[in-house]
């Protein structure tokens, strides 16, 4: 696949983020999570030809949709590969959950990282310190 293709893809993706989104509120944290989940599958024989500057981009253009999708709702973005899906997922939650929705250990992750992350399908669950690496912003 070659790099135009690949930014025809996720300025696709984009586009159909924003035109989809619709963030919501709840007290249950799992609820607001799974609610304001989008995942996007890129195959393993595409992933590395993306690269790790047009993936950042790509997330931080999500983020910046999430944001102007929360109506001033204190909110945090992050996103994270999950290697069992094979998925680059993101989500936002209300601040004042003070946490994330997952039941397994995990870091904050740098933009750059989450991309080599996705890259290189390694999520950092499976390997020897079982640690998902997420990249979060306050929205």
């Amino acid at each position: 696949m070659d790099s135009k293709k690949n930014d025809t893809v996720l300025k696709q993706w984009a586009y159909e983020l924003r035109e989809e989104l619709k963030l919501i509120q709840s007290r249950e944290i799992n609820e607001e999570a799974r609610s304001n989940m989008m995942s996007y599958s890129i195959p393993k024989e595409e992933v590395e030809q993306y690269g790790n500057i047009a993936l950042s981009k790509f997330i931080a253009s999500c983020k910046d949709i999430y944001q102007s999708k929360a109506n001033n709702a204190h909110m945090v973005f992050y996103a994270w590969f999950d290697e069992q899906a094979d998925q680059l997922r993101m989500s936002a939650v209300s601040q004042i959950h003070n946490k994330f929705p997952f039941e397994c250990k995990y870091e904050i992750c740098s933009i750059k990282t989450l991309s080599e992350s996705v890259i290189s399908q390694n999520s950092g669950l499976f390997t020897e310190n079982k640690t998902l690496k997420i990249w979060q912003i306050e929205i």
